[in-house]
């Protein structure tokens, strides 16, 4: 499976798949209900990451996306079955062999990893989520639940639609103009990496420790873009989890 390496530490799973068309008809390995894609193909698509990741597919948690600032923890492996219908927009754990994910069609994908307290996040922020500042929620939660400090905490961006190409209209602008760039047509250029860069640093979080994978959804075909693509778009998945020890 194409996969994209997040974290270089050897004892995180960590990425985002890319377009794959080896084993299923476009849009190949995807990994949420859509116009393009069945539960068959998607249950596929799990099946075949679980396998390229080495890890059991009922490890790999997801939830139902809404766009919001809800984070659910996920402290028993047990639990995952009965949260992935949950409405929510991130995950925590600190539970070994757990792989978190979040899936993607131009959205950012935020990974955290807290070395000390051994924790992971995974947080879906499209324009939506960043407005709603779903990052710092969930590294509130992190404080809160698990001691975790934000100076600790090493954070990866996905790739997402770019501020170079990324239109948006006034709704965008009245709640993030300060990372939009206007344009002669009356919209607006948003820069999402920016926004949450931002939001990752205003929270505590180092800026050295901040990682952002700069490539754009909508120009790069490697990746999913529902911008681009439409109803023909796929679904990505942003994962992390931490390796069971032996």
């Amino acid at each position: 499976m194409n996969i994209t390496r997040a974290f270089s530490d050897p004892e995180l799973i960590s990425g985002m798949t890319l377009v794959d068309t080896h084993e299923l008809p476009w849009p190949g390995a995807t990994f949420s209900i859509s116009q393009a894609s069945q539960a068959p193909d998607v249950a596929r698509s799990y099946e075949l990451l679980a396998s390229a990741l080495g890890v059991a597919r009922r490890h790999i948690a997801t939830v139902h996306q809404v766009h919001g600032a809800e984070v659910v923890c996920i402290d028993d492996p047990d639990s995952i079955a009965m949260n992935q219908e949950r409405q929510a927009d991130a995950l925590i754990t600190s539970c070994r062999g757990v792989v978190l994910g979040v899936k993607l069609a131009d959205c950012c994908g935020v990974l955290l990893h807290d070395p000390v307290r051994e924790v992971v996040a995974a947080i879906h922020s499209g324009w939506r989520g960043t407005a709603a500042n779903i990052t710092a929620h969930a590294i509130t939660l992190l404080a809160g639940r698990y001691g975790c400090m934000a100076s600790d905490l090493q954070a990866w961006l996905s790739p997402c639609a770019s501020g170079r190409v990324y239109e948006v209209g006034v709704d965008v602008h009245e709640v993030l103009g300060r990372y939009c760039r206007p344009r002669a047509d009356g919209k607006w250029l948003f820069d999402n990496h920016r926004a949450i860069v931002d939001q990752l640093v205003s929270s505590g979080v180092l800026q050295r420790r901040i990682s952002v994978d700069e490539m754009c959804t909508i120009t790069d075909l490697r990746y999913h873009s529902y911008r681009r693509d439409r109803g023909r778009s796929g679904r990505m998945l942003a994962f992390i989890g931490m390796r069971e020890k032996p």
